[in-house]
């Protein structure tokens, strides 16, 4: 039993191009179909040998029972990576769609404020004004895109700068930021809006 689990484990990880181009019922019933044939040659090298390449006849019954042995493990196998790959499945889109929830919560105050905060500078300070307007711009930019998709590191501090620029002019001196970003490698990259 161990070699045909060790044969198979080997033979599925050098395959995965194979299995991943088919859809998942293929797939498993590749995967399936390929634990089987492994257990019955395997099945009848072992009974080869332990008869000692002699003329006895294979025995059916042995082979018989290790493909029944073998496709139930098999089974109860792929089902929990299944059951595995469903659940990251459903975890992401709970995730992709928790982060839209709360993008589309934050867009409308924060767009209404900004307004206000050009509004008051037009004024008084343009060169400020055309700034919060170049801010909001590039905020509004990244928020078109499809949110989850992987941005680098400094691109998303960037955006985060932009934000707390108009905040900043918004809340005054009630806002105090220090950032500390630490030393990342170079071409780290995290969702979009994340930060």
């Amino acid at each position: 039993m161990q070699w045909i689990a060790l044969t198979s484990a080997g033979l599925l990880c050098l395959s995965p191009r194979l299995l991943d181009r088919s859809p998942v019922i293929g797939g498993a019933a590749a995967a399936f179909l390929m634990v089987l044939l492994i257990t019955f040659v395997e099945g009848l090298i072992a009974d080869r040998i332990l008869v000692q390449f002699g003329p006895d006849p294979v025995d059916w019954e042995h082979i018989g029972a290790m493909l029944i042995v073998s496709a139930i493990i098999s089974r109860l196998a792929l089902r929990y990576f299944y059951v595995q790959q469903r659940l990251r499945v459903k975890e992401q889109s709970e995730l992709q769609a928790r982060l839209q929830a709360l993008q589309s919560r934050i867009r409308p105050h924060f767009l209404f404020n900004s307004m206000n905060i050009i509004a008051s500078f037009i004024a008084v300070d343009p060169d400020t004004a055309e700034s919060v307007v170049e801010d909001l711009s590039e905020l509004f930019r990244a928020g078109l895109n499809e949110a989850g998709n992987q941005v680098p590191f400094r691109s998303e501090l960037d955006l985060c700068e932009r934000y707390a620029r108009i905040e900043k002019l918004r809340l005054g001196d009630r806002l105090q930021l220090r950032w500390e970003t630490g030393e990342l490698p170079e071409g780290v990259r995290i969702p979009l809006l994340i930060l």
